[in-house]
């Protein structure tokens, strides 16, 4: 008597959302194939709930072939791999590389204190953000439009251009 035992012929991460800090995410896993058991791993560990309880800022369960973060957050970065083994073997899926979005945190606009007129003056905005966010800065009305687009603003000091700066930043969630 022989017996054939069919492989698993592909393992693919699926997600069906962008993972935005503190919100539920979910990755799941699909196999093509018969297979036993599914696991899944982070950053070449094996994940299971031990790894969960560990550490108080990781918080997901994992159920059939789903892999829940209730919510996902910035520690749970990195690179994620489903695999399914049957008696024929193991096959892994591609690494899916999870970022985590969130912010704009810690916004900062940095320049000189003192400028004398009709010297040049720039003024930085940095923030901290996943993805990377867009900046938009206004001159003394945030309803009005932006006078400037980018990290930096350039400018000549003169009486006219005297007053409240500001800087308006949204993430490209």
């Amino acid at each position: 008597m022989l017996t054939v035992i069919e492989a698993i012929s592909s393992v693919m991460i699926r997600i069906t959302t962008v993972p935005i800090n503190s919100d539920n995410f979910t990755l799941t896993c699909d196999v093509s194939g018969p297979y036993d058991m599914i696991y899944w791993m982070k950053d070449n560990m094996h994940l299971n709930m031990t790894n969960s309880t560990a550490n108080p800022l990781m918080s997901y369960h994992i159920k059939n072939n789903m892999l829940y973060f209730t919510p996902v957050n910035r520690v749970d970065d990195g690179t994620y791999e489903c695999v399914a083994t049957n008696q024929a073997g193991q096959h892994k899926s591609p690494t899916y590389m999870l970022l985590v979005n969130y912010g704009p945190l810690n916004v900062r606009i940095s320049g000189p204190d003192k400028a004398n007129m009709g010297s040049s003056v720039s003024l930085t905005c940095s923030a901290e953000t996943q993805p990377d966010c867009d900046f938009h800065w206004f001159f003394n009305n945030p309803l009005s439009p932006s006078v400037e687009a980018g990290p930096v603003i350039t400018f000549s000091v003169t009486k006219e251009n005297a007053g409240f700066y500001q800087r308006c930043e949204k993430g490209s969630l």
